[in-house]
């Protein structure tokens, strides 16, 4: 558990330096948030039951990455091209049985994080999804994102 902390700490340190610009002069004030911050994700990570395999982690992380560069790409195209033709709307997903519903309410996250996608309900294990152009083949990319998921947490 202290190696987790010490690795959970190390990455909120670099994406607070990240976030703050590398304001090293403001490094007091980062490192009580960083603290603060590492506790309380050892707190939540230690009553959480769940495996989580780092091996797959990597490639979660570039999916993620690739999808919302890909969704940026593309709501960027819609604002610098205003004349063209979205289909915006709702969807539905059916989400596969989670074991953990800490799993379930991460994926719901998850969904919203690339641009162009953000959940609005969960019902009976179907998700609401508004994205800004049906005629993509919006639910492959999402059935994906639960398969990394299922890998990352399975």
């Amino acid at each position: 558990m202290l190696k987790a902390s010490i690795l959970a700490f190390v990455i909120l340190s670099l994406l607070w330096l990240a976030l703050s610009g590398g304001a090293i002069q403001e490094i007091w004030f980062g490192l009580i948030w960083v603290l603060i911050a590492t506790a309380t994700a050892r707190i939540l990570w230690s009553t959480a039951n769940f495996d989580l395999n780092l091996w797959r982690l990597l490639p979660f992380l570039i999916f993620m990455v690739k999808e919302s560069l890909l969704g940026g790409l593309y709501v960027a195209k819609i604002a610098f091209y205003p004349s063209l033709h979205t289909d915006s709307g709702y969807i539905k997903y059916p989400c596969k049985p989670h074991s953990n519903e800490l799993v379930l309410v991460f994926f719901v996250w998850l969904v919203s994080i690339p641009p162009g996608t953000i959940s609005v309900a969960l019902l009976d294990d179907v998700l609401i999804v508004h994205v800004l152009d049906k005629n993509i083949n919006n639910i492959s990319r999402i059935r994906r994102l639960e398969e990394y998921l299922h890998a990352l947490f399975n």
